[in-house]
């Protein structure tokens, strides 16, 4: 005879995206903050691409505009939920 051994636990996810992303532990602000985040790593990112490819005093502001968007993009990534629990409930 064989056991099987339980390897997750049973959850009841039928009110979709609400009982989702209160499994893995996301709330409504977290995930905004994530968003954000996500979307501030991309435009940094092409900020960065741009300033490899400039030429003259140009590539320093684009490279400087980059690196400020990465910053603010980790740090939402790490703080965002604290940052955004403070704000006043309507």
């Amino acid at each position: 005879m064989s056991k099987f051994t339980v390897l997750a636990k049973k959850y009841d996810l039928s009110k979709g995206f609400e009982d989702f992303f209160g499994t893995i532990g996301v709330t409504g602000a977290g995930l905004v903050s994530k968003a954000v985040a996500a979307v501030l790593v991309i435009i940094g990112a092409r900020l960065a691409i741009q300033a490899a490819k400039s030429e003259g005093g140009q590539g320093l502001r684009k490279a400087g505009e980059a690196v400020g968007a990465l910053v603010v993009a980790i740090s939402l990534v790490i703080f965002g939920d604290d940052l955004f629990a403070t704000l006043p409930t309507a």
